[in-house]
């Protein structure tokens, strides 16, 4: 900072020792009227008391700048460990976006999305992740506590209807145009998170859109995504509803299974929001400003992941929060980074409301509105 002496401006640089204040300078001498003096000299010809007065006042000022320069909002954060949907979070945080736009994060893993709703609604943390239609479910069921969408991150469905080669090879609807595919489902076992997940509904509207009832396969509630693979893999389901790295594993890396339907086409809507964060309305209405860095935090990361020159530097960051190999990184990379981003639709956001409708999940009267759904910062 500047310090005015006289007629001369020189920079001081402050430092504490012990009690006392010891001025240092950056350069080691100065002219006045053509005449180079040392800075030190000056301070000992102009007297201790006053410049030492003006240094004391200039420290003070100068660590009120630093602290308020380096001020952080703490902020609690819900994700998955090692859930890809998680992406844009994990780069936020370890390329340093959080920081950069002032907020402390917290990484809070709860995997169960009861836990996590029932955390950020209480205000134990700030924001979740979740599919859009839970909480449009969520929302139907508490209409004086709703939840708002701060940020979406993922464009399009983030399931993946995986079978195991020899079945699909020896289903001859597998071939045909969708929905008849769909057919080879009928007497398997279909593994999904749990009874009522949106996996499971997803698994209904496939069957129904083939043609079939629930009653014509066995829906079984199995685990995460992880646990779906190894279901496959030993046997203990023929297909598997399941979000990566489910996919990753059997497809890119096993080589054992492959997409019955790859739902990340358009099989069941043209336009869909798979993935977001989400906070109380009221929690956003009393700090929109922490919110609005959150989500410039996550479409930053989105972008950084969107261009395939930090791909190493993604993967790196990912490793840190799964146990995934990097070959199976890599491969959810390169499947699913088109699907990240940090836009969604009202179109997209109404095909989950339809959805929900036909599911029998919500009444066609608790439909929601999107631009009440969505944070505008």
């Amino acid at each position: 900072m500047n310090q005015r002496i006289g007629s001369l401006n020189t920079k001081i640089v402050l430092r504490f020792q012990f009690s006392s204040i010891s001025v240092l300078h950056k350069s080691t001498s100065m002219k006045k009227g053509g005449v180079s003096m040392d800075c030190c000299a000056i301070i000992r010809k102009i007297g201790g008391g006053r410049i030492f007065r003006s240094v004391a006042l200039a420290t003070a000022m100068l660590a009120g700048m630093t602290a308020a320069g380096n001020a952080q909002t703490k902020f609690k954060v819900q994700h998955s460990d090692g859930n890809f949907t998680m992406l844009p979070t994990y780069i936020a945080y370890e390329e340093g976006f959080f920081k950069k736009n002032g907020l402390d994060v917290e990484l809070i893993n709860l995997n169960q999305s009861t836990v996590a709703v029932s955390a950020v609604s209480g205000g134990s943390i700030d924001v979740m992740f979740i599919a859009p239609t839970f909480i449009m479910v969520f929302n139907t069921k508490n209409p004086d506590h709703p939840l708002r969408m701060v940020v979406n991150t993922i464009e399009g469905p983030i399931y993946s209807l995986i079978g195991k080669n020899e079945l699909i090879d020896a289903c001859p609807e597998a071939k045909l145009p969708y929905p008849e595919p769909i057919k080879c489902l009928k007497g398997k076992r279909i593994g999904v998170t749990a009874i009522g997940s949106d996996n499971y509904f997803t698994a209904r509207s496939l069957l129904a859109e083939g043609g079939l009832k629930e009653s014509d396969a066995y829906v079984l509630a199995l685990g995460g995504s992880v646990v779906l693979a190894n279901a496959l893999r030993a046997g203990q389901a023929d297909y598997i509803v399941s979000v990566e790295p489910s996919r990753a594993m059997l497809v890119d890396n096993l080589k054992i299974g492959r997409d019955l339907v790859d739902l990340r086409k358009g099989a069941l809507m043209d336009s869909w929001s798979g993935h977001a964060a989400f906070a109380p309305k009221a929690s956003i209405e009393k700090n929109p400003e922490k919110y609005r860095l959150f989500a410039a935090s996550i479409s930053e990361a989105i972008n950084f992941i969107n261009d395939p020159k930090n791909d190493d530097k993604v993967v790196k960051s990912f490793k840190k929060h799964s146990a995934a190999d990097e070959a199976i990184i890599r491969a959810m990379l390169l499947q699913n980074r088109a699907g990240f981003s940090s836009k969604t639709s009202c179109k997209a956001l109404d095909n989950g409301v339809k959805w929900l409708i036909e599911t029998q999940q919500i009444a066609s009267s608790q439909a929601t509105n999107c631009s009440d759904f969505v944070w505008q910062p």
